[in-house]
């Protein structure tokens, strides 16, 4: 006779500034949603303590639907009432307060601005929260961020920021990075992580939700009629080598192909700023040039998913880009930089045609074998 043990529902908090149908888009939030549907579709108690800013208009139904379903709560964050200083501790007080409570089972908290340190360095000193758990779920601190994104002036409170970041991690009970390349990043910036630090790839839709994954669109040949950068509009995402990249190949290449920039737009990083990247020569060798950068993941998967697109995430470093788990769940052909932990999602056999080097050579090369040989799809 076998004894099945059924684990007992948790009350399980999420704690994160990003979270779908109040953000639009971002890979933080999207691996926030997921998990939180997951586990509250097997029965846990799930409330996302949401520290992002509220949303003008309603939640997308979509999304408010799927919340519901799953019975997972959205708990705005309440700011504190009294003045906390250095500025920077105001949030993680709030949080520190909001979760003592009436402490849950489990606290997941993301690792980014260290709002959880308040309530882990309580919890390490045996102040507080004796029987919750605490995981810093590790999607990319600042110092990774600024480190990515090749800045070199950081302002003091972000230095500050980011050694509570680093603290936060380390008297954590459990990390889990969704990429080996983060653990690495971590241990060789001297951090001293917890023995329970675990690799666990990030939760799809489908996994999320119990959805069937979209069936691609057919397509009648392996020509490519469209490339889509996809991703937001910055430094750290590629779009410089990527434009450098188009540009240095050949004209004939790129004759009826048609390009799409699909993601938000920063300072510095606007559409026409983008565009005058591009060559003379390139731009009159397309079919057209397009930006999207309003739409919200639904929608850019479906213009992603029509039939002759490839998707193109260069990023200059990325962890786990929730961008490449998109296109391989709904089947979108796509060629992505080999840095950072894209690499671990792609079968070894298939990494030479898909990976590439995010510079002006390799995102040539990447496109002129996409281009060249009229099966690139």
């Amino acid at each position: 006779m076998v004894c099945v043990v059924t684990p007992r529902p948790r009350r399980v908090t999420l704690v994160a500034d990003q979270a779908l149908g109040y953000h639009r888009t971002g890979g933080l939030g999207t691996a926030t949603t997921f998990l939180a549907l997951a586990l509250g579709r097997i029965g846990h108690d799930v409330e996302i303590l949401y520290l992002g800013d509220i949303p003008a208009t309603p939640v997308d139904a979509e999304w408010a639907e799927l919340y519901e379903g799953a019975r997972v709560r959205i708990r705005p964050l309440e700011p504190v009432q009294t003045a906390v200083e250095p500025p920077y501790f105001a949030r993680m007080r709030a949080i520190e307060l909001t979760l003592r409570a009436d402490p849950p089972d489990v606290v997941i908290v993301q690792d980014l601005g260290a709002p959880g340190y308040s309530a882990l360095r309580l919890r390490r000193l045996g102040l507080a929260f004796q029987n919750t758990l605490f995981v810093v779920y590790c999607h990319g601190s600042r110092q990774w961020i600024t480190n990515m994104s090749r800045k070199v002036r950081v302002l003091p409170g972000a230095l500050a920021v980011s050694r509570l970041e680093q603290a936060a991690v380390e008297v954590a009970d459990v990390v889990v990075s969704p990429s080996a390349y983060m653990v690495d990043w971590m241990r060789e910036q001297g951090w001293r992580l917890p023995e329970q630090t675990l690799v666990i790839p990030l939760i799809t839709r489908s996994g999320a939700t119990g959805e069937a994954p979209p069936q691609p669109q057919t397509r009648t040949n392996g020509k490519v009629e469209r490339l889509a950068f996809f991703g937001r509009l910055e430094e750290r995402k590629g779009v410089r080598p990527f434009v450098a990249g188009l540009n240095a190949v050949a004209p004939e290449l790129l004759e009826g192909v048609e390009l799409e920039f699909l993601g938000r737009s920063t300072k510095g990083f606007e559409p026409e700023r983008v565009e005058a990247l591009l060559s003379e020569t390139t731009r009159r060798a397309l079919r057209g040039v397009s930006f999207e950068t309003d739409l919200d993941q639904h929608d850019a998967l479906a213009r992603l998913s029509r039939p002759g697109t490839v998707a193109v995430m260069p990023s200059l470093e990325d962890n786990s880009p929730a961008a490449v788990y998109e296109c391989l769940e709904r089947s979108i052909p796509f060629i992505a930089s080999a840095l950072g932990g894209a690499s671990e999602l792609v079968s070894a056999e298939d990494r030479r045609r898909v990976l590439f080097e995010p510079t002006a050579e390799g995102v040539a090369g990447a496109l002129e074998r996409a281009l060249a040989g009229g099966d690139g799809l």
